[in-house]
């Protein structure tokens, strides 16, 4: 095995905001993605783990492809508020910054966490030894104006990258599991109660 164990992406969601989410299939393990309808229009949130740089030209020809993924995701979805977060696996003094700039200004894309932290980390190496900031937010200028709260915080879960938390502020709507139910089926609808398991589970 080369490489570390870790990786994959995932956007979690309260059920109750299903309604209003739409999945973007990717095709790509390292990049997932939603489209969330909220008061400022729909937003379309990505998911990132880009490919580590191994010094050679695999690794920068990988990154360069999830890249244009993340650019095709974009483009297919057409929506003028998108963010993107999460491990790009560069810092500035690293060789895939001049891709990861470029592909910022060519998307009109900002660092919106750059003017709430100042020289942060969010990667320790195993030894203690080495640190860097690999872990980014990119957004659209509509998005940037209504996120904030950006943080670091100071401890490790799992992995060897710090939690990075921001807050989006804006409105989704929301509806309960009864109204899920009766915006899926009419009136009539009635549960078969023959077929249900023993955690309770509706079927049709």
């Amino acid at each position: 095995m080369i490489g570390r164990p870790y990786g994959g992406t995932a956007i979690l969601y309260r059920k109750t905001y299903a309604n209003s989410v739409k999945i973007i299939s990717s095709q790509e393990s390292r990049i997932c993605g939603l489209q969330i309808d909220t008061n400022i229009g729909p937003v379309l949130m990505i998911c990132v783990y880009m490919p580590t740089n191994y010094g050679d030209a695999s690794s920068l020809e990988s990154y360069v492809d999830c890249l244009g993924k993340i650019h095709a995701m974009m483009v297919d979805c057409n929506t003028i508020h998108t963010l993107i977060a999460g491990d790009f696996n560069h810092s500035p003094v690293s060789r895939f910054f001049g891709e990861f700039e470029g592909f910022s200004n060519d998307n009109s894309l900002i660092m919106s966490y750059i003017k709430y932290l100042n020289s942060a980390c969010t990667y320790i190496s195993d030894d203690g030894l080495k640190t860097s900031w690999v872990d980014h937010v990119l957004t659209t200028a509509s998005v940037d104006k209504v996120i904030g709260n950006f943080s670091i915080l100071n401890y490790v879960i799992v992995s060897d990258h710090k939690p990075v938390t921001f807050c989006l502020k804006c409105d989704v709507s929301s509806s309960t599991l009864a109204d899920t139910i009766s915006d899926k089926n009419t009136a009539t609808w009635i549960p078969n109660w023959q077929q249900c398991d023993c955690v309770m589970n509706l079927c049709c």
